[in-house]
């Protein structure tokens, strides 16, 4: 039994050391397809259909804000933020993004580099139906490390302003290394291990948003062990997009999220020191900000930070 044991161990080590090795690569698939958005319909680079949702502005426009939604939700995402920028003068535009919503790949991971892709189109798109208004971004949790990992690679360009709501990020932590050994050997032999999420009945969100999270048969209520080590690919990838260059960003955070973990966010603040960055803390707010009660002073904090050097007026 000990020799057995023995065999085992070493056979359990070998495997951790060989999943350790196994590193995702970046596959940025040329697309040569046209791009553009077509009411609610976002057709990117390699043929595929976005449905998208837009709130336009009721004054201006005085820009265009690309909304990227968080893991398992879809474009109503931003049924709350999206009206109240609009009647502040800034359109909205949401999009499913792949493997989410009513896209044709639904439920299916599709990887980080075809989500940053679709980012990219969706920019390209924008500008062309918009042309001459600045285009700002706004990503909620996964969205937002598709975001940041975009732009600081310079995949995505042609985006005037960043506004990253709890950033999926993740940032050193301790046994990093051996924890995403095992992630990635698990993902490799228990990819459709699944957990359910939880998803409202949570008595700080907005009562309307408690009922869509609850109920809308849309939003996918499961994280599978390959989806996870997928995220946690994307999140390393939007750490380290303090290395890159980023436009001027607004970070927002509430101090009750239990999701991402607090250091993460401070080692992205910290590297957030250019004259037009800044860090907005809540200390009574959770992960989902978009979607708690009484989100008016926390979009309000957002559309001052656009306005503060002129670069859009309401």
């Amino acid at each position: 039994m000990a020799l057995l044991s023995r065999v085992l161990l070493a056979g359990l080590a070998l495997a951790v050391v060989g999943a350790s090795m196994i590193k995702p690569k970046r596959r940025f698939s040329p697309r040569s397809g046209p791009v553009y958005l077509d009411g609610d319909r976002l057709t990117v680079g390699d043929g595929a259909v976005l449905p998208a949702m837009r709130w336009p502005a009721k004054t201006g426009p005085h820009g265009v804000i690309l909304a990227l939604h968080a893991y398992g939700d879809y474009r109503r995402s931003f049924r709350l933020a999206g009206p109240w920028f609009a009647a502040h003068g800034f359109e909205l535009v949401a999009y499913d993004q792949r493997g989410f919503g009513e896209s044709d790949s639904r439920g299916k991971w599709p990887g980080a580099d075809p989500l940053i892709q679709d980012f990219g189109d969706a920019v390209a798109a924008i500008g062309a139906a918009m042309p001459g208004l600045p285009i700002y971004v706004l990503g909620e949790s996964m969205g937002a490390a598709v975001a940041l990992s975009g732009l600081a690679s310079g995949e995505v360009t042609g985006v005037n302003k960043l506004i990253v709501a709890a950033p999926g990020v993740r940032g050193e932590m301790p046994l990093g290394q051996l924890h995403d050994s095992v992630l990635r050997l698990a993902s490799l032999a228990l990819p459709w291990l699944a957990i359910e999420l939880r998803r409202g009945g949570r008595p700080w969100l907005d009562p309307s948003e408690a009922a869509r999270l609850a109920d809308d048969p849309l939003i996918l209520r499961e994280l599978s062990v390959g989806t996870y080590e997928g995220l946690v690919d994307l999140a390393t990838m939007a750490s380290e997009s303090v290395r890159g260059a980023l436009p001027p960003t607004l970070l927002l955070y509430g101090e009750l999220d239990g999701t991402i973990p607090r250091r993460a966010v401070d080692d992205l603040a910290h590297a957030l020191d250019g004259e037009h960055d800044d860090v907005r803390f809540y200390a009574d707010r959770h992960h989902m900000l978009l979607h708690e009660a009484d989100i008016e002073t926390l979009l309000q904090d957002c559309l001052d930070w656009l306005n503060a050097d002129g670069s859009a007026k309401t």
